[in-house]
């Protein structure tokens, strides 16, 4: 689910300042970020830790199922070793570097 930035998810850094415990009671609520602006740019992105984490969360599995995938292509393609031969190849890496 893509979370687009809404104009009401945007405020300077002033005003979150004057009112933070108040703003902090909405970022835990709401689950969304807050853009925080310094002369009109946006600057800073805060967020509550929980929604923080979820997200981190859902990029993790994101990033398996990609390693996954890309997996799968390389087995459709014929581009796997087999146990015996990547072990080998591995020892002799080992050996190499030891030397």
């Amino acid at each position: 689910m893509m979370r687009m930035i809404r104009p009401t998810d945007i405020d300077t850094l002033d005003n979150f300042k004057r009112r933070s415990r108040q703003e902090i009671a909405k970022l835990r609520r709401s689950g969304r970020p807050k853009v925080l602006t310094v002369n009109g740019v946006p600057a800073i992105v805060v967020q509550h830790a929980q929604s923080y984490e979820e997200i981190g969360s859902a990029l993790d599995a994101a990033e398996c199922i990609a390693a996954v995938r890309k997996a799968a292509a390389e087995a459709d393609a014929g581009q796997l070793l087999d146990a015996k031969s990547c072990f080998r190849s591995l020892r002799r890496r080992l050996r190499r570097k030891q030397s």
